[in-house]
């Protein structure tokens, strides 16, 4: 931590670089803990410089912008806030656009368009926030989004060149969160402030539901490298990305023919839901409705017949909020899905145990004096 400190100190000024800052000084609801570093850059180049020293030295990194209704615990923030608001707020424009610093708030950035006259942005002059958050989270309100006024951001500039595609590839490589994280949101760590790694994966006990989330990942590991082979020229790297992109498919295949083996296995997991919603379809559209298998004909895991509501809120009104609604369209009834349930309930707890070691297991033994 101290090289890292001094590191800082060399790049932003240690002004700019505070020990256990308090966080109540910087949230909307006065309350919070110390962040244990406290960093304050001038400059898109002080930011990347600073998270490039952090991530080195793995101390994890919370972005932090107006602060508007965030919560700190008492404990405060292990690791390094990096606060854009303030020093990296600037606003310029030329006439004909408006541009705008992450840390920049977003009703100043609306006043500003206002008063170079240009129009869009509105919307966000009511919204706590500042732009680097809001083009993050499409922030919007009122029928605007920032979607629809953003021309251009440094992640697009930054992909306009070989050196920069490459160095895209290498974190993608060495730093799985940079495919997984909206661009400023905080690393991913363990409670010891470990980098995300495998330790992450989870399991449900369910098979049913652990391979279809096995297959989710594996459909997300596929896209990523799909949407970095583009970025290479260079044969061998795009090779590499061609074979762990293929392997992506080939373990979907895997886990998909596991799945296959559990009978019944959907609906996921045990409890079989209940018939008087499974095969409802609420037209909750407000243009014009669209139809398909997923509202007309039968459900393809169920086997029911979809009932469409065509006017939602008369039926919720209708049933006492759905508390007496009876199952149409299907064969299955409440008492045949508790029978169901607790069929399924004991095979699969029977399943469980016969898998389970009958051995005393513990994570350490405690040595005898």
């Amino acid at each position: 931590m101290e090289k890292a400190i001094e590191k800082l100190c060399g790049v932003l000024g240690s002004d700019a670089v505070r020990l256990e800052e308090p966080m109540k000084a910087h949230t909307s609801f006065r309350i919070g803990g110390p962040a244990e570093l406290f960093l304050t850059p001038e400059n898109a180049a002080q930011l990347a410089e600073a998270i490039r020293i952090l991530r080195r030295h793995e101390i994890p990194v919370f972005i932090l912008g107006n602060g508007s209704n965030l919560l700190v615990r008492d404990k405060g923030i292990r690791g390094a806030v990096v606060q854009l608001s303030g020093r990296m707020s600037a606003l310029e424009t030329d006439g004909t656009a408006l541009y705008a610093e992450g840390g920049a708030l977003l009703s100043a950035a609306a006043a500003k368009a206002a008063e170079a006259g240009l129009t869009g942005l509105e919307f966000a002059s009511g919204i706590p926030g500042i732009i680097g958050g809001a083009v993050m989270m499409n922030a919007g309100a009122y029928g605007g989004e920032m979607k629809d006024v953003v021309e251009d951001t440094p992640l697009r500039t930054m992909m306009s060149g070989k050196a920069a595609k490459e160095d895209l590839i290498h974190q993608a490589f060495t730093y799985p969160h940079f495919l997984v994280g909206a661009p400023g949101s905080p690393a991913l760590t363990d409670s010891n402030g470990n980098p995300w790694c495998a330790s992450y994966v989870s399991a449900t006990a369910d098979l049913t539901v652990d391979l279809r989330s096995n297959m989710a990942g594996e459909c997300r590991a596929k896209i990523g490298y799909e949407n970095l082979i583009p970025l290479t020229d260079d044969p061998l790297v795009k090779e590499t990305l061609i074979f762990l992109m293929t392997r992506e498919v080939t373990h979907y295949q895997q886990f998909e023919a596991a799945l296959e083996t559990i009978q019944p296995n959907f609906p996921p997991a045990v409890f079989q839901t209940s018939p008087k919603y499974s095969n409802l379809y609420f037209n909750m559209s407000q243009g014009e409705d669209a139809r398909g298998p997923w509202n007309q004909g039968k459900s393809t895991g169920l086997h029911e017949e979809w009932q469409y509501i065509e006017d939602p809120l008369k039926r919720v009104r209708e049933t006492d909020g759905l508390l007496h609604v009876e199952p149409q369209g299907t064969q299955r009834t409440e008492e045949s899905v508790r029978k169901a349930d607790e069929k399924l309930a004991k095979e699969r707890s029977n399943e469980l145990l016969a898998a389970t070691p009958k051995q005393n297991i513990q994570w350490n033994k405690k040595k005898k004096k």
